[in-house]
């Protein structure tokens, strides 16, 4: 029975896909032997060589639209990179202030005149002002390694 064109595209496809010999009349269901007839025909080769070159192209437009995604992200990453360098910025700001307008309060009074929830307040205001600076110190840490990843 002769091999359809069909079986024929397909043998071709497969074996400019690196696929072997016997895996190619396998799949398409003819021997080896007729396999190794059609390749040595220039049509059977050319087919074989239009193959490589589609399955070529296509590569490279999948390598395109990669190199495309990660530019994208890229871009981003360094986007929400500034976005937290200045939120940083902001929160170290507030800090200094809440550390300064502390001392000043301390230095306005007396001992006595706090309440020991005051103090608690005030101090426990600080410290979470500065583990949030902490948290955004470690994600701008966390963005960096992504962006340099993606350098």
């Amino acid at each position: 029975m002769a091999a359809s064109k069909a079986q024929k595209e397909q043998a071709a496809r497969l074996l400019a896909t690196g696929k072997t010999e016997g895996e190619a009349a396998e799949a398409v269901g003819v021997s080896r032997s007729s396999i190794q007839g059609w390749k040595r025909k220039k049509d059977f080769q050319s087919l074989i060589s239009s193959h490589r070159i589609t399955s070529h192209v296509a590569k490279a437009e999948v390598s395109a639209d990669i190199a495309d995604s990660q530019r994208i992200i890229l871009e981003q990453l360094i986007a929400l990179r500034e976005d937290e360098l200045a939120i940083n910025k902001d929160a170290r700001s507030l800090y200094e202030k809440l550390l300064e307008k502390t001392r000043a309060l301390i230095d306005l009074h007396e001992a006595e005149d706090y309440s020991p929830r005051q103090v608690v307040s005030l101090l426990s205001s600080t410290v979470e002002l500065m583990k949030f600076r902490l948290m955004l110190s470690d994600r701008a840490v966390g963005i960096e390694a992504l962006v340099d990843a993606y350098r």
